[in-house]
């Protein structure tokens, strides 16, 4: 199961960072969480155990 469509935690959705690396020299880094996205998504998963404490 995934929920997916949720704005990236960490670039708030832009996807990339912009860096001012010299006078009106401009760097810019994807973002590693996203992968440049702006997007991330959850996937779970469910394990069946036995339950002893009933």
């Amino acid at each position: 199961m995934a929920f997916s469509n949720y704005v990236c935690p960490v670039c708030h959705g832009k996807g990339s960072f912009t860096e001012q690396t010299g006078r009106e020299e401009w760097k810019t880094t994807i973002c590693d969480y996203c992968d440049g996205t702006g997007k991330v998504k959850a996937e779970v998963d469910i394990r069946w155990k036995p339950d002893y404490e009933s």
